[in-house]
């Protein structure tokens, strides 16, 4: 039992099954890696069509009433909502293993956080249309109650369901990809122990990078679902902070190397970043403990880890690499 919430073994084969096979294909290269991506993200994006078939037609704008009921809720959506955005980083994480020209990567990023605001905002419509609140709080998850709500056939909730745990592969293998190539560059640019740029020797991937970040993953439903809000509001607002840095470096690079060339040309650029600085900063605030909805004692203390690793990492990485 963790934080209240049971953890039964049967639970953890699960994901130690679906961890190691997608452990395997990312071994196998970015290729194989890609052909599982584009089947897993298919068979999502055809569950969402039926949800919003199924919602739209059968709904009633009547269940959406009232639109917010409670300020607070609104905060804690705001807050989860960087870490839903994350994902577009692993195309310029992969960038030396893609058949794309660098010109064409920018708007790729682009169309890609487009298409994600998109599908997000289908949802929660669909959903607040498919059914009542009381509904929509009943036992179970959410969208499967409104699935289940508005058509009436339980197989329908099954699809779905079916579709929601492509999402989650094809969240859980993006991940492996961009996390992995990261590792795989700090280590070989000394950020990192030099066995983390590593690569294997017939299949040409970061071993064991993959291994090192499979292993946590099959490692984390240890510690139940709960743990799960815990790492979404943690990583969130370091997202946050990674989001601010990013944006400060391209102000800063803007001044420092006006000259350097930019293969991909932004209109009104330092505009975009100042503005990008602006509302980082404001999410950081509502993650502050004097901010409307703070971090959790367990989530402060994840980020202080988090901190604590990257501290050591630095200077160790500075004694080796000044």
């Amino acid at each position: 039992t963790v934080a209240g919430f049971e953890v039964y073994f049967s639970w953890l084969i699960i994901p130690a099954v679906t961890g190691s096979v997608l452990i395997f294909i990312n071994f196998r290269g970015i290729k194989v890696s890609a052909v599982f991506q584009k089947v897993v993200t298919i068979l999502l994006v055809l569950g969402g069509i039926i949800f919003a078939a199924a919602g739209t037609l059968k709904g009633d704008i009547a269940n959406a009433m009232p639109l917010i009921t409670d300020t607070k809720g609104v905060f804690m959506v705001v807050l989860a909502v960087p870490a839903m955005f994350v994902g577009f980083d692993v195309i310029p994480q992969a960038t030396e293993e893609m058949d794309l020209p660098i010109r064409k990567i920018p708007g790729a990023i682009i169309i890609s956080i487009c298409l994600a605001a998109l599908w997000y905002i289908l949802i929660i419509i669909t959903a607040s249309f498919a059914a009542p609140a009381s509904v929509l709080t009943g036992e179970g998850l959410s969208v499967i109650n409104a699935v289940n709500y508005v058509t009436l056939y339980p197989l329908v909730g099954k699809l779905i369901i079916i579709s929601a745990i492509m999402g989650i592969l094809s969240s859980w293998n993006g991940f492996l990809i961009g996390a992995t190539r990261v590792l795989y560059a700090m280590g070989k640019y000394n950020m990192l122990p030099s066995f983390f740029g590593s690569l294997h020797k017939k299949y040409n991937t970061p071993f064991f990078a993959t291994l090192f970040v499979g292993a946590i993953t099959i490692f984390t439903p240890v510690l139940g679902r709960n743990s799960l809000q815990w790492f979404v509001r943690a990583s969130s607002f370091g997202t946050v902070i990674t989001y601010f840095m990013v944006a400060l470096s391209f102000v800063v690079m803007r001044y420092r190397f006006p000259d350097r060339e930019r293969p991909f040309k932004l209109r009104h650029g330092l505009f975009v970043g100042y503005m990008a600085i602006v509302i980082s900063l404001f999410f950081i605030v509502l993650y502050l403990p004097f901010g409307s909805s703070s971090l959790t004692g367990t989530e402060w203390t994840i980020v202080a880890a988090w901190v604590f690793i990257g501290v050591i990492l630095y200077t160790c990485s500075m004694g080796r690499h000044n």
